[in-house]
């Protein structure tokens, strides 16, 4: 399974690289643009704008993710950017939303012994995925994604633990020794697109499974 997702990652970033840089352009350079003037008030020391940065920065990466997501699951369909821009940004409040009551539950769940907060972001992985994919309400497709994740919480943290250990020893290998900041950060794009593109075979798989079952 796990040798299965490296290799659709890897084919599906190869086949269509310039497409998925086309996709995450628009988040790239307004991250950019928000660094750069974070870079210009820090020397200013002003901390309100350290927080102001970094919760846009988080916005911008989730619409970036549901750009990749909506255009891998419609690949297909030859949707044009403007058109994904367009949906995802209309989803994306309900994603941001629900994602707060995830955190939520998960900061709770580490505060008291470790193991039940991870065990509810797992159970919970997948919510984006339904909220951006589905025609349900954000509400039932929230309890869908923790419903189709039902035993597969093992499943899903060995498939996410060696690109997860990869990705960390070779960010501390390059940064170790390059510290510019459109380097970093073409370096966290293609980190996000290749996570969400393999993200996205795993959510694939469960999803069959999960409806053979509901099927039967």
């Amino acid at each position: 399974m796990i040798l299965d997702g490296f290799k659709f990652s890897i084919i599906f970033l190869k086949d269509n690289f310039g497409k998925l840089l086309l996709v995450v352009s628009l988040p790239f350079i307004l991250e950019l643009a928000i660094n750069s003037i974070s870079v210009f008030y820090l020397t200013n020391q002003s901390s309100s704008i350290v927080i102001i940065s970094g919760l846009l920065t988080l916005l911008i990466q989730t619409w970036a993710q549901c750009m990749i997501i909506f255009y891998i699951h419609n690949q297909q369909a030859t949707r044009s950017i403007s058109d994904m821009s367009i949906y995802t940004l209309y989803k994306l409040p309900y994603i941001l939303l629900w994602g707060l009551f995830v955190g939520l539950l998960v900061a709770l769940g580490l505060l008291l012994l470790i193991l039940p907060g991870i065990y509810i972001a797992l159970r919970y992985f997948f919510y984006t995925f339904e909220i951006l994919l589905s025609q349900k309400k954000s509400s039932v497709a929230l309890k869908d994604s923790f419903t189709m994740t039902d035993g597969k919480t093992i499943q899903i943290f060995l498939y996410f633990l060696p690109p997860l250990l990869i990705a960390i020893l070779i960010t501390v290998m390059i940064f170790s020794y390059i510290e510019i900041m459109i380097f970093s950060l073409l370096y966290n794009y293609l980190l996000i697109i290749i996570f969400t593109i393999y993200s996205y075979y795993l959510y694939n798989l469960i999803k069959s499974e999960f409806n053979g079952i509901e099927s039967k």
